[in-house]
């Protein structure tokens, strides 16, 4: 697993449509993603495109931190790509096409001891949360249905934007969804209860 910075303080998470590797992207920002078979340590991707999913709410946090934005943003290298996800709350998502993010290894990322050690429930996340390519929004839906018996209903992309992210930032930054608030609909409820369910005492499978 690796990583990428493109500016101080973020991180990111990705799947490719070739592999299910997972990996970060470093530049000056930490980025979490899933490389493509051949990608390696070093490998280059640019930032191309972004696409916006649903505000979340926190318990206990700050303002900032309670009412956050999430993005899912794509980046390429040559004729393969990935998208993916913030690792932290911290930073700036990029917004410049062309700007380059160098891929290492996930122990770089900036997060504490106990969430690098939890790299395993962050793949798991990545590979079976909402991303572009293969995990869409029906599959994870039909997921959801098959491990609680409630059919969450059609998943707008938004929700499953979200939802995943709120995952990811429960196991790196110990966030908890807050419940009690309609900002966080059923729907990014159901992915994110789901999600954090599913990821529980999951080993690494990629560890470069």
């Amino acid at each position: 697993m690796s990583v990428t910075s493109p500016l101080p303080g973020q991180t990111v998470a990705r799947r490719t449509a070739i592999a299910s590797l997972l990996a970060l992207l470093l530049a000056t920002f930490g980025l979490l993603t899933s490389p493509s078979a051949t990608a390696a340590v070093g490998q280059q991707y640019r930032f191309n495109t972004s696409a916006t999913g649903e505000s979340l709410r926190f318990t206990g946090q700050s303002a900032a931190v309670a009412n956050r934005v999430t993005t899912f943003s794509g980046f390429s290298s040559g004729a393969s790509g990935f998208a993916g996800y913030a690792l932290t709350t911290t930073g700036t998502w990029p917004t410049t096409d062309g700007v380059t993010y160098t891929e290492a290894d996930f122990d770089v990322a900036p997060l504490t001891p106990d969430a690098l050690a939890q790299r395993g429930a962050v793949e798991w996340i990545v590979k079976n949360g909402y991303n572009r390519t293969t995990a869409n929004e029906s599959a994870l839906r039909a997921a959801i249905t098959t491990a609680t018996g409630t059919n969450p209903g059609a998943l707008s992309i938004s929700n499953a934007i979200a939802g995943t992210q709120a995952a990811i930032w429960h196991v790196t930054q110990g966030l908890d969804l807050d419940p009690s608030t309609a900002v966080n609909n059923s729907q990014i409820r159901a992915i994110y209860n789901f999600l954090v369910a599913g990821a529980q005492d999951r080993e690494a499978t990629i560890v470069t």
